[in-house]
């Protein structure tokens, strides 16, 4: 079986104060995407890149470190996660799984991807993703438990007073059953197409949820996690790698 890791790289950057993508700005001595892709090919994936903002600087920058290994679909219109994975929906088999990646996880290892895989698997489930503790969790979607074992993923923005308190963070990194996927990926694209709401892949959660599918999610490290939406982040990204290879 192919196992195909989905990394989501359209996106604007609009929070990091730069007119280059946050994807092409370098950690160590790769540029983040680069660390991605990376990671997933380690941990034999094959990635395929959902590209639209400065896609043509993303594209050479990859394939000249990778050239080959990966697929380019493009998402013109930039309206969310789910709507950026239901781009690459065609390219996935009616069998298998998909590993489904953030470009902005610079610290994201074969290791732990590997170590996600077996999760899945051993526990046959249908969607998962990875979790991890944050002493700080604000600005991170909160996972929170429902009936059967399952749970859902609720943003930031939609927290209610008492989920604020929740530490158990989403990490953004998913692993979904292609049937799930190529079964309800496009209603819930067409619903949220009828309205202005983006189109998020944490809403796959709540319809595995309701259907009360096999999901689950694995504990991680916060820093193995941990994305970088502004130059903030950016920069402690840099530290912790630092601090890792002087070790």
């Amino acid at each position: 079986m192919n196992k195909i890791a989905v990394i989501l790289a359209a996106g604007k950057s609009s929070r990091f104060a730069s007119q280059t993508t946050k994807l092409l700005q370098k950690i160590g001595d790769q540029p983040i995407i680069n660390r991605v892709v990376d990671a997933a090919i380690r941990a034999y994936y094959s990635p395929i890149l959902v590209l639209g903002h400065q896609r043509e600087e993303i594209f050479n920058v990859v394939e000249t470190a990778y050239r080959g290994y990966s697929k380019y679909v493009i998402q013109f219109v930039q309206r969310g996660t789910g709507d950026a994975l239901a781009m690459a929906l065609p390219l996935l088999d009616q069998s298998g799984f998909t590993l489904v990646l953030n470009g902005d996880s610079p610290l994201l290892t074969a290791q732990l991807l590997l170590e996600f895989t077996t999760f899945y698997q051993e526990n046959h489930l249908e969607l998962a993703t990875i979790s991890a503790v944050a002493p700080n969790p604000y600005g991170y979607g909160r996972i929170v438990p429902t009936a059967e074992k399952g749970f859902i993923i609720v943003e930031e923005k939609e927290l209610t007073s008492s989920q604020r308190d929740i530490k158990l963070i989403n990490g953004g990194i998913y692993l979904f059953a292609n049937a799930f996927l190529h079964k309800h990926l496009p209603l819930l694209v067409e619903e949220k197409s009828s309205g202005s709401g983006e189109v998020n892949i944490t809403d796959l959660f709540a319809i595995g949820a309701n259907f009360r599918l096999s999901m689950g999610h694995h504990l991680a490290p916060i820093n193995r996690v941990a994305g970088v939406n502004n130059l903030e982040q950016y920069v402690e990204a840099q530290n912790i790698l630092t601090k890792e290879q002087l070790r």
